[in-house]
Parts: C-alpha cells; structure tokens; sequence
C-alpha cells in the first residue's frame, strides 16, 4: 500500500459528508476517502449503485462479456459510488479495487488472448500513421526546447500496454523505456528494445518526453504518479485521457446503460457516440478517475509544470502515388485541421516544466 493509499484509509473513520457511508467489502476494496488528486473532503456524491444490482451489474456483464470471465464474488457488497471532488473538480470512483482484484480483473475478466488479438488487429498502416504523425510532432516539439536528435530523445512510455506507441518512438531512434506488469508484455517490450523499468527506476530517472495515453483514469494514486513524472520531465510530458464532457447531465437524464458501449460498438469498430464516451469515461472497476481542465490546472500547479497544448495533433503525409491515395490522404489532412478547432476541454494535454 502506497503512502496515499494509507492516508486515505486513515481518513474512513472520520468521514462524514452527509450523504452516508458507502457499503465497500474491505478483502477485495478500499475506500478513497478523499479525493484522490487534492485531498479534499469537500466532495459530492453524484451517483451510487451496488456492484452487483442492476444497471451497474448489466453494464459490468456486458462489458465483459466479450472478453473473459467475472467473478461475482469480488464484488458482493461493494457499492459503484461515483464523488465529484468541489475543489478540484475530479469525478472519482470512491471505492478501488485492491491489487488483488486489480491483478483479477486485467489478466481474467480481460483475458489475455483476447486483448492479444485485438492489438493485433491495431496494428494498421492507418494507425501506424496516425500514431507516428502525433510522436512526429512530440519529437519535434522536444527538439525546439533542448534541441536533442531523435537518436538522443529518452523516451517513457508510462503504461506500455502491447507497445503500439513504443514501437513508433523506437523506430524513430529514442531510447525508450516503459512501464508495465505480465511477463508476456515485458516479453514484447524485450522484443523491440524496449527497457522495462520501475516505478522506483523512475525516481531516479529523467526523460525528454514522458508518454501516458489512457493511463491515469485507471491510476488508484493519480496524483502521486503525476508528481512522479513531472520531476522526472526534462521536455514534454503527454497526458491524454476519457473526458466525461456532460457527464452528470447525462446521468440526471439517462441514467447508466445497462449495455456497454465498448462491448456494443468499439469492439466491433463502429463508432461512438458523445454520450459512448461519457460513459467510457466512468467505466466501473477499471476508470476510476475522470479528469477536468481545473483538475489539471491544480496537478500542474502543484508539480512546477505548464499546459503548453490541448490539441491532438499529427503530421499528416500526402500519398500522390495514384488518384485515389492522394484523395484519401487529403481527407486525412483536412480532418486533422478540423480537430484543431475542437473545444479546448478534449481531455488531451502537453505539460512542459514551468
């Protein structure tokens, strides 16, 4: 247990907010009593349902189903309570899983296999492209600010998962190294070079751009890895992440689908609508965390650091060798530049060093 994790145990005996305790089986779950970015007990309840009642066990169901196998028993008198935080603005699952069912849930209810085949299946020329146009312009940002070769950027995949970002950044000459858990994932990152280091490692470690693509809405200590790699950022450090958008609006009106998204359209390629992704965002089990623009504006004030972005942007090439190539490049192009006039509250950010 990590020392925020202990302070947020400590502080279950003397919370109290009005609105009454949650039920939280203590052997597989523990309670942030506290918003897990600031530390304030100004927090609301916006919503809260047991695991294992409907719609939240339906949801879980369906999400899963797909996928693996859930144990029921894991979650029996648990209750899915999600808190907005006043200060801050998080919106938080209060009860986490422990590391138990966190191990439980990554490696059984998403089955190995299963997650193997689907990036596997990633592994375009389209998302090549896309993925390598994004790293393009990190890599050329970072060189503006230290003016480092490709072949001399240090580069920190924070969250490795199956390597599609590594594989691109290695490819570009960085020395990369990353973070992940499973022998077979630290098998691949064996594979194309890749270092797997600690999170202790990174303590003692600094890095030209740290990368974290949907990491920190899975983070049971969110704040306490953001100070963790802030001081371990000598350029660019990435952070994107689900946006609830309208999410409590949402809620008030449509309640919780019994029918997860993911499940029902990611998973087959179909694409997603603004309310897929406020859902995604507040995933039971697995998206404890989801982040506003003044979440992210006290994170970086309280790590030395700066928001110097918050659009996704990719070098975008043109493909002339025939009539229709360059066509749908162009297209390619032209949505690109439309990304660019999106609001600012995407839930992408690029942080430098104050």
């Amino acid at each position: 247990m990590t020392t925020r994790q202990a302070i947020f145990q400590s502080a279950i005996q003397s919370y109290n907010d009005g609105y009454g305790m949650s039920h939280c089986n203590t052997k597989f779950f523990f309670e942030r009593a506290v918003c897990p970015i600031c530390a304030s007990r100004a927090t609301s309840k916006i919503y809260e349902c047991g695991l294992t009642s409907s719609p939240i066990k339906d949801l879980i169901s369906s999400h899963y189903r797909s996928q693996g196998i859930v144990d029921w028993s894991l979650f029996d008198g648990t209750d899915y309570e999600l808190r907005k935080c006043d200060d801050c603005k998080l919106i938080y699952q209060k009860n986490v899983p422990n590391d138990h069912v966190l191990d439980r849930i990554y490696n059984e209810m998403i089955a190995p296999d299963g997650l193997d085949r689907l990036e596997e299946e990633r592994l375009t020329i389209d998302n090549f492209e896309r993925l390598a146009g994004e790293l393009g312009v990190l890599f050329r940002w970072c060189a503006r600010i230290n003016g480092k070769h490709p072949s001399k950027i240090r580069f920190l995949d924070y969250g490795f998962g199956h390597g599609r970002w590594a594989r691109i950044a290695r490819a570009l000459g960085a020395t990369v190294f990353a973070t992940e858990t499973g022998d077979a994932k630290k098998a691949i990152a064996a594979g194309i070079g890749v270092e797997i280091i600690s999170d202790d490692d990174i303590d003692r470690m600094r890095f030209d751009i740290v990368h974290t693509e949907q990491v920190f809405e899975h983070l049971v200590d969110p704040a306490g890895t953001f100070k963790r790699l802030s001081a371990a950022t000598d350029g660019i450090f990435k952070l994107a992440v689900p946006h609830h958008r309208n999410l409590e609006a949402t809620l008030a009106s449509k309640g919780i689908p019994k029918e997860s998204p993911f499940h029902q359209k990611q998973i087959t390629g179909r694409r997603l609508s603004m309310a897929d992704y406020t859902y995604i965002s507040i995933l039971p089990l697995e998206h404890l965390n989801t982040y506003s623009p003044k979440t992210i504006d006290y994170l970086t004030r309280e790590n030395g650091m700066r928001v110097v972005s918050t659009k996704r942007k990719s070098s975008v090439a043109l493909v002339p060798t025939d009539l229709g190539s360059l066509v749908r490049s162009s297209l390619k192009a032209g949505a690109m530049a439309a990304k660019m006039s999106l609001p600012r509250d995407t839930g992408y950010y690029l942080m430098t060093p104050a």
